[in-house]
């Protein structure tokens, strides 16, 4: 840790698109070395699933041109490798999420290297949100998809659980049996179910609702023998900075996103503002966010949404404050809208944070 702490203080404050390909790197070489391991037969079959030799997989990945959710589709469907993204996700270690690892890992216990790994995960990836809330003497980490990759879901959810079950087998003393972890999935049991109990001994519930972790809330407090308050000092202020900055010149939707958080968000932007803002009419607007599966309603939700979770974890302005804020003219609609995205209230989402 200290060698790292030394390392960073030379290398500066990196920038969000530094850390995205660094963590984007390290899942295509984990995906990588799993495909490697497989028979020859098998690997051949990988090939053919995905258009791409195994060995290349790496490169072709990190440099953006295949997208990993969609190859771990391909390969999934593929009758050699079912199965196949579960033990993807098993292969990853806690430093595969780069500033994310090093900051859970110097937490002083599992409760709050949890809560740094939900939090941040927005610098791992944009298909999903987490939420983690304590219920019946347990934490849960719940996991919602964006509409955009709801078609995923599966190997989504595969990711999620086994990611965190990783980190759990890497935090939890030897003495806490990691089959008191409860895994519920909202998809119904693929053909190779069996491969969740192989690979994650535990309680697997498939149509459960809601695809979620849930731990034994008595694991929050297991202090970790890699502490350091000095790393989690800085690693925390790194993180915060990446998470709330957002730097031009990326995607379409990260551009319009930060058009919407440029201007004081009680005045709500309209799609012809940041069409006009981006040099493009609002038809063109409109049609390259749906070429990326979304749209400007979408963003702006998600802008609204997030922002809201910020307030709420401050814990010093009321719901109908932020309403107000976030340029509702209703509270009961900030509410209905709260709840949609995040499956719970603002009131439950604030008693969240406190965890």
């Amino acid at each position: 840790m200290a060698q790292w702490l030394n390392e960073q203080k030379e290398v500066g404050v990196r920038s969000r698109s530094d850390v995205d390909r660094q963590i984007n790197e390290n899942f295509w070489a984990r995906l990588a070395e799993v495909l490697d391991d497989e028979p020859a037969n098998t690997a051949k079959a990988a090939s053919e699933a995905i258009g791409i030799e195994p060995a290349s997989l790496a490169a072709e990945g990190a440099a953006g041109d295949i997208e990993l959710h969609d190859v771990l589709e391909k390969l999934n469907a593929s009758e050699h490798l079912p199965g196949i993204a579960l033990r993807f996700g098993l292969a990853r270690q806690i430093l595969d999420l780069g500033l994310i690892g090093y900051t859970a890992l110097s937490c002083g216990d599992i409760g709050s290297a949890l809560n740094v790994i939900y939090r941040y995960h927005a610098l791992t990836s944009d298909a999903y949100q987490v939420l983690m809330f304590e219920e019946d003497e347990s934490v849960v980490l719940r996991l919602w998809i964006r509409p955009a990759h709801g078609p995923q879901r599966t190997v989504i959810g595969e990711e999620f659980a086994t990611g965190f079950w990783q980190v759990l087998s890497e935090l939890l003393p030897p003495s806490e049996d990691l089959g008191r972890v409860r895994l519920g999935f909202d998809y119904p049991a693929p053909e190779y179910a069996h491969k969740y109990l192989e690979l994650m001994p535990s309680d697997v519930r498939f149509d459960d609702g809601v695809t979620s972790v849930t731990i034994p809330a008595t694991w929050r407090d297991l202090p970790l023998q890699t502490a350091d308050a000095t790393v989690q000092q800085v690693c925390l202020a790194q993180c915060d900075q990446l998470l709330t900055g957002l730097e031009p010149g990326q995607r379409i939707t990260d551009d319009v996103r930060r058009i919407i958080v440029s201007v004081p968000s009680n005045r709500p932007m309209h799609l012809k503002e940041v069409a006009r803002t981006m040099l493009s009419s609002p038809r063109t607007l409109e049609r390259r966010l749906h070429e990326a599966g979304t749209s400007f309603r979408a963003i702006d939700l998600e802008v609204r949404m997030e922002l809201a979770a910020q307030y709420l974890a401050l814990g010093s302005m009321s719901g109908q404050e932020i309403a107000n804020v976030l340029g509702y003219s209703r509270p009961s609609a900030f509410f209905r809208a709260f709840k949609g995205w995040f499956g719970v209230t603002p009131g439950q989402f604030r008693t969240a944070q406190s965890i």
